[in-house]
């Protein structure tokens, strides 16, 4: 098995064979907590209207959409995993519209190349290295969607994570994880008058308490989810 990493939009679009794409904050960990708690399937949505669209539309199956910058209401998720759990009971059984500049549409671009695409994270790691050793593919391509261009050190310690289980290291996930909070700390980390009114949109949303709570459940790789999002026909199914 040959296994490669590539970064941002372009190493999507140029991904081979089997495709994984890693969106830690928060595409990949939201697919993942949606079809773990029984969504029915997940819509991927290339923008916010499309989205909005999708879950507006008269069906006899529940509709909701989630993503990026789209305000809660009865017919939109909120956007974090801490936030989710007073929303269970519209996941189980629905069709999600899901829109995300960087996981979203990472997916989508990776399938125009890729022989086929998931989507992973800390919540599902095992799962995807089981799922990943069964097919057994000749070529893997894990991207690192990162944000707004740069890499961010969530994705990039994940996709390291996940390269070496798939050689069969002896890895511990709390390895990957410490580094990560490690560097999000000297990153994001700091007093209030040095960085509450200097920090553009990628750094504000680590340092607000709802962030906080999300990476933190994001980063839970003892959450031992078992459902793979596997791309079929523009849509995830676990």
């Amino acid at each position: 098995m040959d296994v490669k990493i590539n970064y941002n939009m372009d190493g999507a679009r140029n991904a081979e064979g089997l495709a994984v794409i890693v969106d830690i904050f928060r595409a990949s960990s939201i697919q993942s907590y949606l079809l773990e708690h029984g969504a029915r399937e997940i819509v991927l949505s290339k923008t916010r209207d499309m989205a909005l669209e999708g879950a507006s539309k008269p069906s006899i199956v529940r509709s909701f959409a989630i993503g990026d910058k789209l305000l809660e209401s009865s017919i939109v998720l909120p956007n974090s995993l801490y936030n989710l759990e007073k929303r269970i009971s519209d996941i189980h059984g629905s069709i999600i519209h899901h829109y995300s500049e960087n996981g979203v549409n990472g997916i989508l671009e990776a399938s125009r190349t890729a022989d086929s695409v998931i989507s992973a994270c800390f919540l599902n790691h095992n799962a995807v290295v089981n799922y990943i050793h069964y097919v057994n593919p000749k070529k893997v391509t894990i991207v690192a969607m990162g944000e707004f261009g740069t890499m961010s050190v969530d994705d990039f310690y994940y996709v390291e994570l996940l390269k070496d289980s798939l050689s069969g290291k002896n890895v511990s996930p709390k390895m990957y994880v410490d580094k990560i909070q490690n560097e999000r700390y000297l990153l994001f980390g700091g007093p209030e008058e040095l960085f509450g009114k200097t920090l553009p949109e990628l750094l504000t949303k680590f340092y607000s308490e709802l962030g906080k709570k999300d990476m933190n459940l994001m980063l839970n790789y003892d959450a031992g989810y078992s459902a793979v999002p596997k791309l079929m026909n523009g849509r995830l199914y676990g």
